[in-house]
């Protein structure tokens, strides 16, 4: 005789879909647990690659910088990243050379005797052609109205932080590097800040995961006609990459690096 089958065995229509539910939800929690990791891992990525690139400008025996005495061949300005991964030849689109002429001054050669000179690339990474206007908006602020050199003004295809089709180095996302350095208005001696004192907020930022840069450096619509043209806050967010003094920044999800400064607000440091 064939033993009965215990039907109270089985699983009802109703736990069934408990099970279901219950997998999709732990399937959810799994899938957003590793799109945080993701971001985080990229975000790591980002940091190191910033501090390289931090290091490229200022290590004090090998750096850019002291290879060159100061800023070299270049205004606030003019510098970039670009500068970390190539000769002397950067130019804008109509042939302008940005470290001669009215820009800069020209580059010397390495000079193994006076320590001194260009002896780049100084640092190495993904690489790709700074993006047009059309495919990154966020990478060209409106600099119609401040003091600043013309070539960004004249030259099509040009930004306060790089020019269309130069080499730059990519962050995790795909998307340039940028070095932020205030433009005068960002102090309160507009009309008498000097570039030591301008070069001491620089910093490397990232857009993040969103392609924004929301890193506050620029702004539109304001001038540097008079020291008084910016309010003291508009200022020190200009300077601070949008770190206030309640800690909060605005900076929407960028990473920011800064060369020569610790990430603080500087009324914190008094």
């Amino acid at each position: 005789m064939e033993p009965s089958r215990d039907k109270s065995g089985g699983f009802t229509l109703i736990e069934m879909m408990c099970v279901v539910a219950l997998l999709a939800a732990v399937a959810v929690l799994a899938v957003n647990r590793l799109g945080r990791f993701g971001v985080n891992a990229r975000n790591l990525a980002a940091e190191a690659d910033m501090s390289a690139i931090r290091d490229a400008f200022t290590d004090p025996k090998e750096g850019y910088l002291s290879d060159m005495e100061g800023i070299p061949g270049f205004t606030c300005d003019t510098l970039r990243i670009s500068n970390l991964l190539v000769s002397t030849n950067l130019w804008a689109e109509n042939g302008t050379r940005l470290d001669e002429g009215p820009y800069g001054t020209a580059f010397t050669s390495w000079n193994e005797e006076a320590e001194r000179g260009w002896r780049g690339p100084y640092v190495k990474g993904a690489t790709a052609p700074f993006p047009d206007f059309e495919s990154a908006p966020g990478l060209y602020p409106d600099i119609s109205r401040l003091k600043l050199p013309a070539v960004f003004k004249d030259v099509r295809r040009a930004s306060i932080y790089g020019f269309a089709g130069e080499p730059v180095m990519v962050d995790p996302w795909g998307r340039p590097y940028i070095l932020q350095i205030p433009p005068p208005q960002a102090f309160t001696n507009v009309t008498t800040v000097t570039a030591r004192e301008r070069f001491a907020y620089a910093r490397i930022v990232s857009a993040g995961q969103d392609g924004i840069v929301s890193t506050p450096c620029f702004e539109p619509n304001r001038t540097n006609e008079t020291a008084t043209s910016w309010n003291a806050e508009t200022r020190s967010l200009c300077r601070e990459a949008g770190r206030d003094g309640s800690g909060t920044m605005a900076r929407g999800d960028d990473i920011v690096v800064f060369l020569f400064r610790n990430d603080v607000h500087e009324w914190e440091e008094r």
